[in-house]
């Protein structure tokens, strides 16, 4: 339980200064996003990771074997909802916005390196363990 509270609180903390980094970053160089936008795709990003972590846990906890179709099912709900945040976004807007495009494969891929790394430092030490 240690474990999953740690990585819901690192979660939530890496978003805190993901979204400060960025928005001093688009105050910075003046970049024309909509920081409404910005905040719910920081929100999204971090929801997203901490339940991918969640399901991944739990197929950690069930053995070897189990595992590996937890981690299969939390890409699979990754990839829907992030599809889903997408059609959201094309939905909701009428143009859209070349900042917010990078500026969410950025956030998708900080995501990203930030579970992998997460995720690998869970799996190396159950692997040294045994």
């Amino acid at each position: 339980m240690n474990k999953i509270i740690s990585f819901f609180l690192i979660s939530i903390g890496l978003s805190i200064f993901i979204g400060i980094a960025t928005f001093m970053a688009i105050d910075y160089f003046q970049i024309n996003l909509n920081k409404n936008d910005a905040i719910l795709c920081i929100s999204f990003f971090c929801i997203v990771t901490c339940l991918v972590f969640f399901i991944s846990y739990l197929g950690m906890k069930k053995g070897h074997q189990e595992s590996i179709s937890y981690f299969y099912a939390a890409l699979a709900i990754r990839f829907i909802s992030t599809l889903l945040y997408i059609l959201f976004y094309v939905k909701t807007h009428k143009g859209y916005q070349i900042a917010f495009i990078f500026y969410f494969l950025l956030l998708f891929i900080l995501f990203i390196i930030f579970e992998i790394y997460k995720l690998t430092t869970k799996l190396r030490s159950d692997s040294e363990r045994k």
